[in-house]
């Protein structure tokens, strides 16, 4: 017989029905699908962003490549834009490149000239350290700041490709087609499921008169959340960390290979 393809993540039905447990709803009578989609989602985006917060890696995304255009002027005063809708500034604006759409915020950059096969280097982060610097354009990008959602170049002068890591969106759940609807989607954290039900729960079950159920799955849901968040402290205090070297300005930090 042909092997059947599993993975850990739960599903939909899976956190319906644990819901459902919870809510002493096992024939799903109350707690349906379409009723409980909008708290799901709000679980799984609390439980993201609290275990990102706590700097577990599961919602981070690698590998986003853009090639940001050469500038149109030499400027100080000029800036390039990359934007969710697309790029503007000292560069002719287009609709492509833009962010990518489940970017919460940008972590690292790394750069090179457009099609030239060599290591890409590691760029400086100028948020919240005052801004870009206000020098006239050079060949490389080197900084960038995150600032109202969009990142910031100064812009160079030639084109330049650049790889984006960053903070995601925990995927959404939607609701099917079948009838009656069923809970399309699984959770982007292994082991969450008993976290994000808890708390989803929490919200629910007050519309049907249980509000002090729900304070007390409220404060579970954080309590399982604060053991997946010692998981992630655990973890770091086995991963090894070594100095930096020194380097020149666009060399901090090392190279990486695409």
């Amino acid at each position: 017989m042909p092997v059947i393809p599993s993975t850990p993540y739960a599903t939909g039905s899976q956190i319906l029905s644990l819901i459902q447990d919870l809510c002493n709803d096992d024939q799903g009578q109350l707690f349906t699908a379409p009723f409980c989609i909008q708290a799901i989602n709000s679980a799984a985006r609390w439980v993201g962003r609290e275990l990102r917060n706590r700097g577990k890696m599961t919602l981070v995304e690698d590998e986003y490549l853009v090639t940001i255009p050469p500038v149109l002027v030499s400027d100080p005063t000029q800036q390039v834009n990359l934007t969710y809708t697309g790029i503007n500034g000292n560069v002719t604006a287009a609709n492509t490149p833009t962010l990518p759409d489940d970017m919460i915020e940008p972590l690292v950059l790394w750069q090179r000239p457009t099609d030239q096969p060599m290591n890409l280097l590691k760029m400086r982060n100028c948020t919240g350290q005052g801004g870009l610097p206000k020098i006239f354009q050079r060949q490389w990008l080197t900084d960038w700041e995150w600032r109202t959602d969009m990142i910031c170049f100064l812009g160079a002068l030639q084109s330049t490709d650049v790889i984006i890591r960053y903070s995601a969106v925990p995927l959404q759940f939607s609701l099917t087609d079948d009838d009656p609807p069923q809970i399309s989607g699984s959770l982007g954290d292994i082991d969450a499921i008993d976290a994000m039900s808890y708390y989803a729960a929490s919200q629910l079950i007050p519309k049907h008169g249980g509000a002090p159920l729900g304070a007390q799955y409220r404060t579970e849901a954080a309590a399982l959340l604060e053991q997946l968040a010692t998981d992630v402290t655990r973890q770091q205090q086995f991963s090894p960390t070594r100095m930096r070297p020194y380097g020149g300005r666009n060399n901090r930090g090392g190279s990486r290979t695409l």
